[in-house]
């Protein structure tokens, strides 16, 4: 992809042809909205433009876009139906996808109700009391992840444990101080929640307990690589008929752990590290959901201890007990 990966400055004009071109070829487009790191003026030599088309259906569905060029910009669209915020609950228990919605800024807009919902959607986002419920089911999320994978007894790599800290303990306590959460950039967001509750040594202790002071990020994007090549091998055979969805999106994946290592490597080699590692659970994880069976299959194993190491569980615990009670 030829793609300029330098924060553009006009960027907005930009994304408003790209948007009004798309409405041509698209006329039920409800609205567009930017999100992510453009949306909130942070954008960085590794960060996608997010562009968010709600379309009209009856289905409750938000789908991610792969990193794409369009204009030179790296730009990803996301597809979320009307409907998928007609189910408030639903929408609320992905973080990425209800903070990615909740403080995405407007860009054009061809319905009102739709407007209406949206501002609803952002004032029960950002109420207390949802914040903690969110964090409480982070929290929960990561315990039962730990549980599972130190309860495993079978010597499998520790996906679990990078889960735990992913999807579970690194966004709650991103959460306890509005913090934007993120995947590949979660290390660092984590350090910053972590200086705002006076506890900077827990980021300290995730390092430590993930083994990336002894990790090369370059290796691991290459074994994130390999990982993909067995998850693309194995769908292959298994799930023939989801290897269309699941190739841009890990091409996707794959594409932005470059950059971020790219990025990272020379100022912060425990992030970049991370970032790689990061890339390759994304891939773990569409394959695992789409084949439950993915992580038995054979080659498995070698590929997952090379990319995942070893893991301190006990230390997680104790930093996801330090979380839960930053969020009571």
């Amino acid at each position: 992809m030829n793609i300029d990966w330098t924060p553009q400055p006009d960027w907005r004009p930009r994304l408003l042809r790209i948007c009004e071109r798309l409405r041509r070829r698209q006329p039920a487009v409800r609205a567009f909205l930017v999100a992510g790191d453009y949306a909130h003026g942070v954008q960085a030599a590794d960060s996608v433009l997010t562009c968010i088309a709600f379309f009209p259906d009856w289905r409750p569905d938000y789908t991610l876009g792969a990193v794409q060029a369009l204009d030179g910009l790296p730009v990803a669209l996301d597809w979320p139906t009307t409907a998928f915020l007609v189910e408030v609950e639903p929408a609320l228990q992905d973080d990425i996808r209800a903070h990615r919605l909740a403080t995405a800024q407007p860009l054009l807009s061809y319905d009102p109700t739709l407007d209406g919902v949206l501002r609803d959607f952002r004032d029960r986002y950002f109420a207390p009391d949802e914040r903690a419920a969110r964090v409480r089911r982070l929290c929960d999320r990561a315990a039962a992840l730990i549980d599972r994978g130190a309860g495993a007894g079978t010597g499998l790599a520790p996906a679990e444990a990078w889960e735990a800290f992913v999807f579970g303990v690194g966004p709650a306590l991103c959460h306890v101080v509005d913090e934007p959460p993120a995947r590949r950039r979660l290390l660092p967001r984590f350090r910053a929640a972590a200086r705002v509750r006076r506890r900077p040594s827990l980021a300290g202790e995730v390092a430590g307990a993930l083994a990336l002071p002894e990790r090369d990020a370059a290796a691991a994007l290459r074994d994130a690589e390999a990982l993909r090549d067995l998850a693309e091998a194995h769908i292959r055979a298994t799930h023939a008929d989801a290897v269309s969805g699941l190739l841009p999106r890990w091409a996707s994946a794959v594409e932005k752990g470059r950059r971020s290592v790219a990025v990272l490597e020379g100022s912060d080699p425990e992030a970049a590290s991370f970032a790689a590692v990061v890339t390759g659970l994304v891939v773990d994880q569409a394959a695992t959901a789409v084949s439950p069976g993915f992580r038995l299959s054979p080659g498995y194993r070698e590929r997952a201890s090379e990319l995942y190491g070893r893991c301190d569980v006990a230390a997680l615990r104790h930093v996801l007990h330090e979380v839960r009670a930053a969020g009571e």
